[in-house]
């Protein structure tokens, strides 16, 4: 029954206050007092006095330097272009030298001989070539999978730094209630000098009061959360249980309605789809090299053999020889059945993986242009509708209640109605910007310069 009452209060109030606006903008209530001061913004929790907030620019430049998934991500892209290097080297010489000395019987040659080789493998198919290809497009792909991941990165600093606003704005308005309740406390010391005993409003405050340090203490949490969670984005050396980002003031733009042009726009964007297309051209280049190896590649060696004390007619002598020698494997029994045949699987794996790709993209993209759409929505319709005449509502409440018409249950309904709306306001400007947020992470950088280099 009071809940109703309370709620047919409130409706009035705020139909007279569009009536009221609607007459005379500027003229105040009957009875009201001139319109209070906005409160004070509250310090936030942890702030060092005089220290500058971090600016959402500022933040990214940071990230850049200190992140240390992006600094292990360029580590990986560092080893993928080596693999390049030594993919296009021959192999190794082989130096051998070997002695014989006679023991017993007739030498063939001289009692000591000596030999010294020097043997190479030749592929002269084209396997260097072939093999080096492969491994530039995989390292191309792997420079692709670099800018997917920093580009995912850098949204997951935005989005903290987005979340950070959103807490900081939370709590500034908590706090900004718990003050505006000691203007209560001066309307109920107000009535009693005006002969009233409102010892009940007094404790009615009180709780209130109570209820709304709770509040304050759970946003303050909240804040220091949130300050983990984005000196965590950005990386090392950032001050987390005093970190002060800007105000949240930013207004959600239109949504374009146009989700197609976007999915078009994401497939040519989207480093993800780059890198498995690269990864499927460089899985075909190493089924080509897997059957390339199969071409025997011969050893050369080239050797020279030295004899001492060869015996004959005019004594012992000693004497040499140059030799050549070519050695060629033959492809009977192992013809690269295995790797050919894995490499090709593993080539259309990384076909489908391109489709893949290109699908995660679309849902992606149809996903949160669905979410924006209807974050933006409800953003700009209670701003539009019920934000304006929120303030007016705890106005008029107030002036009845300083006039008897009201009690402090039904004023307090107001301050509470207030706090929500104001809350609200928060939230749903949050949740339309952080839509908007996701639907361009899902887009794709739109300029090469905002995904961090290499």
């Amino acid at each position: 029954m009071r809940f109703s009452r309370v709620f047919l209060v409130v409706g009035a109030l705020v139909s007279l206050s569009r009536l009221a606006a609607a007459d005379e903008p500027t003229r105040p209530a009957p009875g009201a007092a001139e319109a209070p001061k906005p409160t004070p913004v509250p310090p936030l929790p942890g702030a060092v006095e005089g220290h500058k907030s971090l600016s959402s620019t500022d933040a990214i430049v940071q990230f850049r330097s200190r992140n240390f998934e992006l600094l292990a991500q360029r580590h990986e892209v560092t080893a993928t272009r080596a693999d390049v290097l030594g993919s296009g080297l021959l192999s190794n010489p082989t130096v051998s030298a070997t002695g014989a000395f006679l023991l017993h019987g007739t030498p063939s040659g001289g009692t000591k001989e000596l030999y010294l080789t020097v043997s190479q493998n030749v592929p002269f198919a084209g396997q260097l070539g072939l093999r080096r290809d492969a491994a530039r497009g995989f390292a191309s792909a792997a420079e692709r999978d670099f800018a997917a991941a920093a580009w995912q990165l850098t949204y997951d600093v935005r989005l903290a730094y987005l979340d950070l606003q959103i807490a900081q704005a939370r709590f500034v308005t908590v706090a900004r209630a718990a003050k505006d309740l000691e203007r209560v406390k001066q309307i109920i010391a107000d009535r009693v000098g005006a002969g009233a005993n409102p010892t009940y409003d007094r404790v009615r405050v009180s709780v209130e009061q109570s209820s709304l340090l709770e509040k304050q203490t759970s946003a303050e949490a909240d804040v220091y959360a949130a300050r983990a969670a984005l000196a965590q984005a950005i990386g090392k050396d950032i001050a987390a249980t005093s970190l002060v980002v800007d105000e949240l003031t930013a207004e959600p733009l239109d949504v374009s309605p146009d989700v197609a042009s976007l999915v078009a726009e994401g497939e040519k964007r989207r480093s993800e789809i780059m890198a498995a297309t690269a990864r499927a051209s460089a899985s075909e280049l190493r089924v080509s090299a897997a059957r390339r190896a199969v071409v025997p590649a011969p050893d050369v060696s080239l050797g020279y053999s030295h004899y001492f004390d060869i015996p004959g007619n005019n004594g012992s002598s000693s004497g040499g020889a140059l030799y050549a020698g070519l050695s060629v494997p033959i492809p009977v029994f192992d013809r690269g059945q295995g790797t050919i045949g894995r490499s090709e699987a593993e080539t259309e794996a990384a076909r489908v993986r391109v489709q893949q790709a290109k699908l995660a993209v679309t849902r992606e993209i149809q996903a949160a242009h669905a979410t924006a759409t209807a974050r933006v929505a409800a953003w700009k319709s209670f701003r539009d509708t019920v934000a304006p005449d929120v303030e007016r509502m705890r106005q008029m409440a107030e002036v009845a209640y300083r006039e008897g018409r009201a009690t402090v249950l039904e004023l307090i309904d107001a301050y509470d109605t207030y706090l929500g709306a104001r809350t609200r306001t928060v939230d749903l400007r949050g949740a339309a910007l952080r839509s908007e947020l996701i639907l361009a992470r899902a887009v794709g950088p739109q300029d090469p310069r905002d995904v961090p280099a290499l």
